[in-house]
């Protein structure tokens, strides 16, 4: 199957849709529409909204959605790509792998070379389905001013090596919709902060932001439950490739707590999805 880019959603610095190479149902990307464009307070704001809105429209077609979220900053994926997706494009993107009933786990086709990847290639009609769910999302308020923060204010950093960090947010949430715009701006801030310090300094780095199942439940939130950022410093030339050990290891994998768990027994066949595998 040919590789296309199907737009589903424009906003104002941001817009969601299909990757050039799409390898489940719930594989999108977040595309800055202008590279030109300052990250900053409204790109942050701009980008956090996409993300709730892809969520949100998600959930009302294929009911609970739990969200992995792949980043990488000054680094393109070589050779067989193990544990990443291939690049989109040199403008800044965000790919979203969303796992919930009936949708293909992220980490059964990133293990995969490559060449040897499926292209996606769903129902006729399962986008249309998608892009009326996200234009009929309610327009959101204007967000308060974020305040400033020095990286990693708003995250707890814990070094896992030489070329490997996670971030976990502060106070903790099993799903990064809950971030603020401070917080997507810190976050921004530690990522170039980890792989700039690095002596002698990383080529680039990665990110693998990984939500958890029981989002809202507070009291149930244990050591797990968090949600956490895996941060990876990369250099060209190495053997290394922290990104493929990670997934090779499982850490892709879905929780055993599932979607089932939070969905009300009627709901099943109300929201059977849409989407397919």
């Amino acid at each position: 199957m040919a590789a296309v880019r199907e737009q589903l959603f424009a906003s104002t610095f941001w817009g969601i849709r299909r990757p050039k190479v799409a390898l489940t149902a719930g594989h999108f990307v977040i595309r800055l529409n202008d590279p030109a464009l300052a990250f900053g307070v409204d790109s942050a704001s701009d980008l956090l909204e996409c993300y709730r809105r892809l969520i949100a429209a998600m959930e009302h077609l294929q009911g609970p959605i739990l969200g992995h979220i792949y980043i990488s900053l000054n680094w393109q994926p070589v050779g067989d790509a193990i544990g990443e997706p291939v690049a989109e494009t040199s403008t800044p993107t965000v790919h979203v792998f969303l796992h919930g009933d009936g949708l293909l786990a992220a980490s059964s086709v990133l293990q995969q070379p490559a060449h040897d990847r499926v292209v996606y290639g769903g129902p006729a009609d399962a986008d249309s389905a998608l892009r009326q769910a996200l234009r009929s999302q309610p327009s959101p308020e204007a967000p308060a001013p974020a305040l400033p923060t020095l990286p990693g204010a708003n995250f707890r950093i814990a070094e896992l090596g030489d070329v490997q960090w996670t971030a976990t947010p502060e106070p903790p949430t099993s799903t990064l919709r809950n971030l603020g715009v401070e917080g997507i701006l810190d976050l921004a801030a530690t990522l170039e902060s980890l792989h700039t310090r690095s002596v002698p300094p990383f080529s680039g780095a990665t990110l693998w932001a990984c939500e958890q199942w029981d989002a809202g439940d507070k009291a149930a939130m244990g050591e797990g439950g968090a949600a956490t950022i895996n941060i990876f410093g990369r250099r060209h030339g190495g053997s290394q490739n922290p990104v493929a050990d990670f997934v090779r290891s499982g850490a892709l994998e879905i929780p055993a707590a599932g979607p089932s768990a939070h969905r009300p027994p009627q709901d099943r066949s109300a929201r059977h999805g849409p989407l397919g595998r």
